[in-house]
């Protein structure tokens, strides 16, 4: 007969030995991948700063130029030969895609809402034709890039190769423009419209958006180049993925849209932190890059085979989250703080005061003291990855 007691207390020493070792083994990972999402969280942090207020700047300097009377308008009726227009007034670019939408007013100066509104794709319709109901409508719009010869190619292609659906083309002059700012996309890109319902993946989005009697929602996809994944590009076999044959690829086929995830602000970040990361890797190789390097390889030949891969993302997400959102708060405490001190020198300067012009915030920001010292710490491994690369490129010259 087995002892009960003494066999729990046999197995008692076990169950406060294995959680402890456990606990010590898996610490440094779990201290690595919180430090490696903490860095990742400030130079997202850093990236969305400058973002932000390089989007105030477009805003005016797009809406300025935009209302400039004496300018012919070539923009608006589209260049030669194929007449496509440019966007260039983020205030009422839909009007110019034939869209409507019910959240701002076209009368600038009566908007209380943010500015990012306007550039908002989740809250567009398409008035309903009665006499062409169910029929589909496509539209894309085109971010400039280098790959504007391929888009020229592919203009004149579908000059004498209409896209399905008849869809026609805008282009926009990124980074320049304020819609690229908030839409938090880059060129080479193609921004897809459409009022048709997607059946390989549909859009909840659609599905939930409020009804308007008359018009149809209008989802759009951002789908940006060059495309790595094969689903995702509808390619003959053999045909070499040049840009022109991408994105033909994507503007021909009638239903490739659907492979694409419609657009969202969590996705676009999601992007655009992958290209900050791979970016950083490359001019930071003997520190960050050396973190990603391990990263990849703790997940191919550890984390995957493990099932231990939403371990990793979890701490990913904690370090990346919270130093994300300390540096923005670090950020909106020096600004109000900086606010405070000049009310305290006008207040000082009084009536009588000096009449020199003061820059508003936007034009004087000051650099977020935590990114500026991470940029300095970081700007050093930069400079000795450099000067190795030219010790190097001296000793093969010899």
């Amino acid at each position: 007969m087995w002892d009960l007691p003494q066999l729990l207390q046999s197995v008692n020493p076990w169950a406060n030995f294995i959680p402890r070792w456990a606990f010590i083994v898996t610490l440094p990972f779990t201290l690595f991948y919180l430090a490696l999402g903490g860095i990742s969280g400030l130079f997202m942090a850093d990236y969305e700063s400058n973002r932000y207020f390089e989007s105030l700047v477009h805003f005016d300097h797009n809406v300025a130029f935009a209302k400039q009377s004496w300018k012919p308008g070539e923009h608006d009726g589209g260049v030669g030969p194929y007449w496509i227009p440019q966007l260039r007034n983020p205030s009422n670019w839909w009007v110019k895609l034939g869209l409507d939408r019910f959240d701002v007013s076209l009368i600038l100066e009566e908007n209380d809402t943010p500015i990012d509104q306007f550039a908002w794709l989740n809250s567009l319709y398409r008035k309903t034709d009665e006499e062409g109901e169910g029929e589909c409508w496509h539209h894309w719009i085109y971010p400039l890039d280098v790959w504007d010869s391929a888009f020229n190619e592919l203009l004149q292609y579908h000059y004498a190769n209409p896209a399905p659906c008849d869809a026609s083309f805008h282009y926009i002059s990124c980074p320049s423009s304020f819609l690229c700012d908030i839409w938090k996309t880059r060129s080479p890109a193609l921004i897809h419209f459409t009022t048709e319902r997607a059946s390989i993946r549909p859009d909840k989005d659609q599905e939930n958006r409020k009804a308007m009697p008359g018009y149809t929602p209008v989802t759009v996809r951002i789908i940006e180049f060059p495309i790595t994944i094969e689903t995702e590009m509808a390619l003959m076999p053999g045909v070499f993925p040049s840009p022109f044959n991408q994105m033909k690829s994507i503007t021909s086929d009638s239903s490739i849209w659907q492979e694409h995830v419609p657009w969202s602000i969590q996705n676009q970040l999601r992007v655009r932190l992958n290209d900050i990361v791979k970016r950083k890797s490359i001019d930071y190789p003997s520190s960050f890059g050396r973190m990603t390097k391990l990263d990849k390889w703790l997940s191919k030949d550890i984390l995957e085979p493990s099932s231990l891969e939403i371990s990793r993302e979890a701490l990913l997400a904690v370090g990346m989250v919270s130093t994300f959102l300390g540096s923005r708060i670090v950020e909106i405490a020096g600004d109000l703080l900086n606010t405070f001190s000049e009310a305290v020198d006008a207040n000082k300067r009084g009536p009588g005061g000096s009449t020199k012009d003061h820059l508003t915030t936007r034009e004087k920001r000051e650099p977020n003291f935590i990114a500026q010292a991470m940029r300095e710490f970081f700007d050093t491994d930069r400079d000795l990855a450099h000067e190795k690369r030219r010790s190097s490129q001296k000793l093969l010259r010899i």
